[in-house]
């Protein structure tokens, strides 16, 4: 494979696999995609968008993972040395107010083949390049760096992170019979009652659960549990609302049991 096919490719995957995720994190529709020619690597592309008022321009790297490796294994962006320096040097004109074209985000993306010929969505990851420029400053760092969700952390750097559902997961959620519904529609919210499903789903549970409900307004899910409950079940299903849900209420006809 030619290396204008490689780049293809990663512009392809980029499109089909990853774009609408990237959109929905950050609330922005993209317009391009191309090979970031500031540095000669095929798989690193700059992403032109649009937040409906202005225009901006992220760096973005996609990897390949093998299947389920991402369960196991934290996303790491690498910034080398050119990186780095060459990232300072447009922070500074920025600073003097010197027009540049800065990436407003720096994101990796990780895809994995769940069957021959075929890509699916591992994760993504979306660093403020502000944000994690000023630490690299303060700290005094030049040298190449690991960057992960930890060390953002703990820095406090700004970032979104999104990890999709393995394949198994995503065959359990779509072949529950258990409802669920946001309110207002809250993707966090709605998240949080799709782990619990799964969770339900994978230990035999889901003959135990009629519906959930989540009050988007008073921010609490409300879970109701089936009329043959007794103690043991509510306490098994108690455990996997606290693993999952943030806020919840169990009822059983509308009256509230735990």
């Amino acid at each position: 494979m030619s290396i204008n096919e490689v780049l293809e490719n990663y512009i392809k995957i980029f499109n089909f696999n990853v774009k609408s995720e990237f959109e929905k994190m950050i609330n922005v529709a993209v317009t391009s995609v191309k090979k970031d020619n500031r540095f000669d690597v095929n798989n690193d592309l700059i992403i032109k968008y649009s937040d409906g008022d202005s225009s901006y321009v992220s760096e973005f790297k996609i990897e390949f993972t093998q299947k389920n490796d991402f369960d196991k294994s934290s996303i790491v962006y690498i910034l080398d040395e050119l990186k780095i320096k060459q990232l300072k040097k447009e922070f500074n004109q920025l600073k003097k107010l010197i027009p540049v074209l800065m990436p407003k985000y720096i994101c990796l993306s990780r895809v994995y083949e769940p069957a021959p010929f075929t890509t699916a969505l591992a994760d993504i990851l979306v660093i403020d390049t502000i944000s994690l420029l000023q630490y690299l400053e303060k700290n005094n760092i030049s040298n190449m760096i690991f960057v992960n969700t930890k060390l953002l952390d703990e820095n406090g750097i700004s970032y979104e992170y999104k990890k999709t559902k393995n394949e198994k997961e995503k065959i359990v959620l779509e072949n529950s019979f258990i409802l669920y519904e946001s309110e207002n529609k809250n993707e966090d919210e709605i998240e949080q009652m799709q782990k619990f499903i799964i969770d339900i789903e994978l230990s035999n549970l889901e003959d135990s659960i009629d519906m959930l409900f989540y009050n988007s307004n008073e921010n609490y899910c409300l879970i109701e549990i089936c009329d043959e409950y007794n103690n043991s079940l509510l306490n098994k299903v108690e455990l996997i609302a606290q693993k999952n849900i943030k806020n919840f209420i169990i009822l059983n006809n509308g009256e509230k049991v735990a």
